[in-house]
């Protein structure tokens, strides 16, 4: 029997994205992003401090309203680190 280690999953770091999206979409900050994705801007807020995560939900409706593609999207949301996708512990 294989012992396999455990693998983890990073968190993507939604900063980027929610900075290139107010600058594309020529907002001047996060509330006005907010109001565009018709969200609470408490969750702008909870995204940039990860506290909530970028839900596949969410993520439609910023495809919606930025036109942007959803390979645009992945690729804002990665972090630098090379082991983005997975990690072994």
């Amino acid at each position: 029997m294989r012992n396999h280690s455990p693998v983890s999953i990073q968190p993507a770091n939604p900063n980027r994205m929610l900075d290139t999206l107010i600058e594309n979409m020529h907002l001047e900050d996060d509330r006005a992003l907010a109001c565009r994705l018709k969200l609470a801007p408490r969750t702008i807020l909870m995204m940039r401090e990860g506290r909530i995560s970028v839900s596949p939900s969410m993520l439609i409706w910023i495809l919606e309203a930025s036109r942007m593609t959803m390979q645009e999207l992945r690729e804002l949301l990665k972090d630098n680190n090379p082991n983005y996708y997975l990690t072994c512990k």
